[in-house]
């Protein structure tokens, strides 16, 4: 049997196809997940960084709108926060803690799973058990070239 596995998936090293400049603490979409740059990359063609795929961060989230632990969220790209309604975003991951009238929120990003609850025939709605792990923070990140887009 081939070895196969190559990295955790905690932190991947995205090339800034943006054409700006990329600050830590930034949220990236690339294709249909989102990331938060570790430290700043340059706009310079061709130029990477570190980014979170991973993990538990506080990110600008919709102030009008309440939410529980484990509420699906996504990221609205247009007005660069978090929401709970999915419209054309992209998911983000669930929701820890409440939320309430404030201007960020806590997000455990769930990349690679389905941001939407299947939904029966008879409409009942059902959602898969997840298992998640604290991100590592000892091993280099291995490189995964990515369009990247930036939001606002």
């Amino acid at each position: 049997m081939t070895d196969t596995f190559r990295q955790r998936g905690d932190i991947l090293t995205v090339v800034n196809t943006t054409g700006a400049a990329v600050v830590a603490g930034q949220v990236l979409e690339i294709g249909g997940m989102i990331v938060v740059a570790v430290t700043g990359i340059a706009a310079a063609a061709g130029s990477s960084g570190a980014c979170y795929a991973r993990g538990v961060h506080e990110l600008a989230a919709n102030a009008a709108e309440g939410w529980i632990d484990g509420s699906h969220l996504y990221w609205d790209g247009p007005n660069a926060q978090l929401t709970a309604t999915a419209g054309n975003f992209v998911f983000a991951g669930m929701a820890v803690g409440l939320h309430g009238v404030q201007a960020t929120a806590q997000v455990l990003l769930c990349n690679g799973l389905q941001g939407t609850p299947a939904t029966t025939t008879a409409g009942a709605t059902t959602t898969a058990a997840a298992t998640t792990t604290a991100p590592a923070t000892t091993t280099a990140p291995a490189t995964t070239t990515v369009a990247a887009t930036t939001t606002a």
